[in-house]
């Protein structure tokens, strides 16, 4: 998404239809927007940044720049989260030392988060403190790339005794209106948001209705919700007018969102009551407190003492585990109420290989007794390669190398959980020793913690919400897709499953799943010699991102001497996607993003026949799982 705005100092035309001081009608005694339910519509947040990092919900752009009146780079790294201030975005004036380096030649990195999901139509919200930092912008806004329609709050840090709004339609602005808070914003969080509707769109200050223009030439494109903290090019003459020039002395400049706010144009709570919030941030020791453990069964195992209650030291011999999912099961009262587990736990068996252990988290009932999945694991406090989320995320499978101590920390979803199953080299995928699954160990866990307020909510079978948070609820209309060129045939791939990456041939196309592709940019491959794309050299790839947040993909289309793609350009709808770069360490090599729930093309330019044609998930490599499907390769000769 590149969210090219022109953004530039007008002065308000008289097409606007009134602006209000604080007041909920026009002098005339016309309702303006819908004072009364504003309140009731952000009654529960769509997200609370003072809660944490909301992982599946809210995405970021990362090492590019806008260019145009932007001077600024994004970062991730420059969005922070704070249990005090929420959401933090940082400006900072571009340093050498930084790990993005402005290689567009913008003098500053910014930061700029964006929903994973697309709205139309409803009440937009935000609890905000901008910064006061001059020639500096935060902002709060909807916005669609194609057609260029967007809805704005826009603060700028040489005043910010006033906001501006303004918005788009169809690329065409001009509709800039300034208005005076009596207060200035960055001093202390307040309450700014919009009422988007067919023909109506009305700015709130603290729910209370101060701005309306109605009609019907307004924004009408389903669109993503963004927030982001820049600074314009100090070569554009218009926008150092308008922003005013940057005070680099007072930077790196902040600015803060405690929460978001979304409800539907009827009011309804449409996304403001997720079924479950997801945050990827490893809860500090300090907020853990101990709890006492029970032993509730031991099988195969050697236990040293069943009597104890905050240690278990295991050991056992292949001999003794004969078939798989041989545990140690614990009973711990009063998990259920709490949301994540940590321990600490040393590998002691003297080998010259890990120990590979497992972890689930049970409700134990009268006659039944089942698992409930895990939404993080962190080892030492941070995301690990060698821990990893299994079988619909109901395992929890993590590797300590002989002598190795690490502390473990899970975060498990379900308010009835009431226990804990520990597996230790008992497991069809534990690797073999002589010929065997199982094999010899000797491990000692210690310190239980537990914490944290379980957030689990029932699943909501009404429709709405689940319509919303299931993976076919996210809209990928096909209008957005441009259609095959003339000459251009289809060609059947033959990728193969491999460790990570799970191949099944579907009506839809090739379905791949994979499961915690590391840093090491693991691939799924279709290796048919010198005829692989039956001498392309145009190709456009057709693939469906079937997770939640956009990903990041890298197409390997070689012969023996290296990549070969020339070119590389998205052709479907600019909202599915967008063209990276290409690798720097391995030319030709393309880089790509797909939207969440998307469908996106590229279309390739090719200079030699291809022997093979392979693609990574997940680039960068936070290990992680997911899946995709190519929906179509079409190939033209030269």
């Amino acid at each position: 998404m590149n969210n090219k705005r022109s953004l530039f100092p007008l002065i308000l035309g008289t097409t606007l239809l009134f602006g209000l001081a604080s007041c909920d009608n026009d002098g005339s005694g016309n309702t303006i927007g819908k004072t009364d339910e504003a309140k009731a519509y952000v009654a529960e947040k769509y997200v609370n940044f003072t809660e944490g990092e909301p992982a599946t919900l809210i995405g970021c752009a990362d090492g590019y720049s806008n260019n145009g009146s932007f001077g600024t780079t994004w970062s991730k790294d420059n969005i922070q989260y704070d249990a005090d201030y929420g959401m933090r975005l940082l400006l900072e004036v571009t340093d050498d030392e930084s790990r993005i380096k402005a290689d567009s030649g913008d003098p500053y990195i910014g930061a700029e988060m964006r929903s994973t999901l697309d709205y139309q139509y409803g009440f937009f919200g935000t609890e905000m403190k901008p910064s006061n930092v001059k020639g500096t912008a935060s902002t709060f806004f909807l916005y669609c790339d194609n057609p260029h329609d967007e809805i704005d709050i826009e603060f700028l840090g040489q005043d910010t005794t006033k906001v501006q709004f303004n918005y788009f339609v169809n690329g065409v602005g001009h509709h800039e209106y300034m208005y005076d808070l009596g207060f200035d914003a960055s001093e202390e969080y307040h309450h700014y948001g919009f009422y988007w509707g067919e023909k109506e769109l009305t700015w709130y200050v603290d729910h209370q209705p101060v701005y309306r223009v109605e009609g019907d030439n307004l924004p009408k494109a389903k669109s993503k919700l963004l927030a982001n903290h820049w600074a314009g090019a100090t070569t554009d003459k218009n926008i150092v007018a308008w922003m005013g020039k940057v005070d680099e002395a007072e930077c790196p400049s902040f600015c803060y969102y405690k929460s978001i706010d979304i409800a539907d144009k009827d009011g309804k709570a449409l996304a403001t009551k997720p079924r479950l919030n997801e945050y990827d941030i490893c809860p500090k020791a300090d907020s853990l407190s101990h709890k006492d453990i029970k032993f509730r069964n031991v099988t195969a195992y050697t236990v040293s003492d069943k009597s104890a209650t905050d240690s278990v030291e295991v050991s056992y011999k292949k001999e003794d585990i004969t078939s798989n999912y041989r545990c140690v099961q614990l009973d711990v009262e009063g998990i259920g109420e709490m949301r994540y587990v940590q321990y600490k736990i040393k590998n002691l068996h003297d080998a010259d290989y890990p120990a590979l252990c497992r972890l689930t988290a049970d409700h134990r009932g009268e006659s039944d007794s089942t698992q409930v999945p895990f939404k993080g694991i962190w080892k030492n406090g941070e995301v690990s390669s060698s821990a990893y989320l299994k079988n619909k995320s109901l395992e929890a499978t993590y590797v300590l190398q002989p002598g190795e101590e690490a502390i473990m920390t899970f975060r498990y979803y379900g308010a009835d959980v009431n226990g804990l199953t520990f597996m230790f080299d008992d497991f069809g995928d534990c690797p073999v020793v002589d010929g065997k699954g199982q094999r010899d160990g000797h491990l000692i866990i210690t310190d239980f913690k537990f914490g944290g307020v379980q957030d689990y909510v029932p699943e909501d079978t009404s429709g709405t919400v689940e319509e919303i948070y299931s993976l076919d609820g996210i809209a990928d209309p096909e209008t957005d897709l441009a259609p095959i060129p003339e000459g251009y045939t289809k060609l059947s791939p033959k990728f193969s499953s491999n460790s990570v990456y799970t191949v099944t041939n579907t009506e839809e196309g090739v379905e791949i799943d994979y499961d915690c592709p590391a840093s090491n940019y693991e691939q799924v491959g279709w290796y048919g010699g010198s005829d692989t794309l039956k001498g392309a050299r145009e190709l456009i790839v057709t693939m469906k991102n079937c997770n939640r947040k956009e990903e990041h993909y890298q197409f390997k289309i070689k012969d023996a001497d290296g990549g070969l793609a020339e070119t590389c350009e998205l052709i479907s709808a600019p909202s599915t996607g967008r063209f990276d770069r290409f690798s720097s360490g391995s030319p030709n090599i393309p880089y790509v993003y797909v939207s969440g729930g998307r469908t996106a093309q590229f279309k390739m330019t090719l200079k030699g026949n291809a022997k093979s044609f392979s693609i990574v998930a997940a680039v960068g490599g936070v290990a992680t799982k997911g899946k995709f499907v190519i929906k179509g390769i079409y190939g033209k000769a030269a």
